[in-house]
C-alpha cells in the first residue's frame, strides 16, 4: 500500500500543532484541505488517527505511532532533497559514515575532526552500530560510506583496503607479573586476565597466533566492555589483557603499561572503506576518501 506524501505531511502538521487551523497555516493550505487529507488517510488505512473533542484534538495510539514514523521519513526526505540540490562540485553538505565503536572512538573521530576543520561547510555524522544495522543503513542509502572488516563487506557498493588491525598483549609495568618474551602459554593463562567479554575471542586469537594452541583455563579477573578502561585496569596492576594496538597507541595509559616487541603483534582484521560508486561524483566524498586513505597509514 502506498501513501501519498501530502497525507503524511498533513498528519505530521496536525500532530505537531494539535490544531487543524494551525496545521493549515503551517502548510499554507485551507483548514478544509487538512481535514480532508486526514479523512482520506484514515479511510486508506481503515483506522482512526485523530480524535476530536469539541475544538480540541489529539492523536490516537495508532496516529501517534504513524506520526513519529512519518516525521522521520519526511525529515530524511527533506535532507536528501537538500543534499541533491547542493552543488556537487562544492565542499558543503552532509556525509554519513558507519563503523564500529572502537574504530570511531580510537581513530576515525580524530580524522574527521581534522576533515571538518579544513572543510567547515561539510557536516559529518558518525554512526557506530551492530554490523547488520550498518549494512542495512548503507543498502538503504542512509549511510554514504562504511569502514568495516573485510569479512562483512556487502555485495553492493565499491570498497578499498585501508588498514590492518593488530592486537597486542599488555601487562603492568611492575615486575610482579614476571612476563618476558620467553613466557609460555601456560605462564600467560595462569595470570589474572582482564577480558572485554566472557569468552574473549581477541585473547584466544592472540594465544593461538603466538603459541599455536588455545588456552583451556582462563582466569578472568574482570570483564570490562571497553578497551580504554581495560588499559586503565592493567596500568593499576589488576591483570593482563589483549587489546587492539591502535587503541593502545592513542591511550593516555600507553606509557603506564608494558607490551612485547612488534613481533608479538598479531593481525586480527583488515578494514576497508566501502562506498556507493555514484557518491564519488560529489567532491566532498572524493575529498573524504582521500583524507581517510591517507590517514589510514597512521592507524597502528
Amino acid at each position: 500500500m502506498s501513501v501519498e506524501t501530502s497525507l503524511l505531511q498533513a498528519l505530521v502538521a496536525v500532530g505537531k500543532m494539535l490544531s487543524f487551523s494551525r496545521a493549515a497555516e503551517e502548510l499554507h493550505v485551507t483548514q478544509s484541505a487538512i481535514s480532508q487529507s486526514i479523512k482520506n488517510l484514515e479511510t486508506k488505512l481503515s483506522m482512526q488517527l485523530v480524535q476530536r473533542a469539541g475544538k480540541r484534538i489529539h492523536l490516537t495510539t495508532e496516529g501517534e505511532k504513524l506520526f513519529h514514523v512519518a516525521q522521520d521519513v519526511l525529515n530524511r526526505l527533506d535532507d536528501t532533497i537538500r543534499e541533491l540540490k547542493e552543488d556537487k562540485e562544492g565542499m558543503s553538505g552532509k556525509i554519513r559514515i558507519g563503523t564500529f565503536s572502537g574504530i570511531a572512538k580510537s581513530w576515525l573521530s580524530s580524522v574527521l575532526f581534522e576533515f571538518s576543520s579544513e572543510f567547515p561547510r561539510c557536516s559529518v555524522d558518525i554512526w557506530h552500530d551492530e554490523p547488520n544495522n550498518l549494512l542495512s543503513m548503507f543498502d538503504a542509502y542512509r549511510l554514504d560510506a562504511l569502514i568495516i572488516p573485510e569479512s562483512i563487506i556487502p555485495g553492493g557498493g565499491k570498497h578499498e583496503f585501508l588498514m590492518e588491525e593488530k592486537a597486542v598483549l599488555v601487562f603492568p609495568a611492575s615486575e610482579q607479573f614476571g612476563i618476558s618474551n620467553a613466557s609460555t602459554l601456560e605462564d600467560i593463562v595462569h595470570l589474572p586476565l582482564i577480558l572485554v567479554q566472557e569468552n574473549d575471542s581477541l585473547f584466544r586469537r592472540w594465544c593461538y597466533a603466538k603459541f599455536g594452541s588455545l588456552p583451556t583455563n582462563i582466569h578472568g579477573r574482570f570483564t570490562i566492555n571497553s578497551h580504554a578502561q581495560i588499559l586503565e585496569a592493567v596500568s593499576r596492576g589488576l591483570g593482563i589483557a589483549v587489546v587492539p594496538s591502535h587503541v593502545l597507541n592513542r591511550s593516555p595509559f600507553k606509557d603506564k603499561v608494558k607490551t612485547f616487541d612488534e613481533s608479538f603483534a598479531i593481525p586480527t582484521n583488515k578494514f576497508h572503506f566501502v562506498y556507493h560508486e555514484e557518491s564519488m561524483d560529489l567532491t566532498r566524498m572524493q575529498k573524504l576518501r582521500e583524507v581517510i586513505v591517507h590517514k589510514a597509514s597512521d592507524f597502528n
